[in-house]
């Protein structure tokens, strides 16, 4: 049993992960894609070369782990999100200091 207010971890379905990816790195081939069969790991491998992110990071995004986070801390003093941004693409604006 969970203590009131303790969120639980949802591992997500192996569809909601590709299509996660696919909404984060809209050039991957499908093909290879599907036969990741939705696997986070799997599908960081396939990503890894076409991101400066690590592939633990990878996986965090394919699973949503950073959502809450992203929710709780604003950016740092200085940093200006650019919201008209799709969030994929989302990050300091040109010229913020």
């Amino acid at each position: 049993m969970h203590a009131a207010g303790e969120k639980t971890a949802r591992t997500p379905r192996a569809d909601e992960v590709i299509a996660r990816a696919l909404a984060v790195w809209p050039g991957l081939d499908r093909r290879k894609l599907a036969r990741t069969s939705g696997e986070p790991a799997r599908v960081a491998r396939l990503v890894e070369h076409r991101t400066a992110l690590s592939r633990e990071t990878i996986v965090r995004i394919l699973i949503r782990e950073t959502a809450q986070l992203e929710a709780d801390e604003p950016p740092p003093p200085g940093v200006v999100v650019d919201a008209s941004l799709p969030v994929g693409r989302r990050g300091p604006r040109a010229g913020a200091a």
